[in-house]
């Protein structure tokens, strides 16, 4: 706890330079409170991970400030990228359907019915 107080996430290693903090600083200048910013951060063991970022702007003692919330999305978006890049090879048309609307199809999928790139994802079954 101590080691991290009155430190900037630049000191801390956690950003290699300022554009994250600015970023982050311009998006709460347009929201006060954010629930789904990308935020890449540098763990302790030098690695590059995503943070999945919740945040609000508030003042204290008359000093603007900000509360951040992070979960690390990493294992998650490798997963999905993954998974992309094997429906959009597959030879197959696969679709993903939830609460019966296309939740997602694949390009061979769009193929086979002759359907606009994009257009089916949220409509109904």
């Amino acid at each position: 706890e101590h080691e991290v107080i009155g430190r900037s996430a630049v000191d801390l290693g956690l950003w290699p330079d300022w554009g994250p903090a600015h970023a982050l600083r311009n998006a709460l200048d347009r929201d006060p409170v954010l629930h789904d910013l990308r935020l890449p951060v540098h763990a302790a063991d030098g690695t590059l991970r995503e943070l999945q970022v919740a945040a609000a702007r508030f003042e204290w003692d008359g000093a603007p400030a900000a509360v951040l919330i992070g979960r690390d999305v990493t294992a998650m978006e490798r997963a999905r990228r993954e998974t992309d890049a094997i429906l959009d090879k597959a030879a197959l048309g696969i679709a993903f359907v939830r609460e019966r609307r296309f939740d997602r199809v694949n390009p061979q999928f769009e193929r086979i019915f002759g359907v606009p790139a994009g257009s089916l994802a949220g409509q109904p079954t």
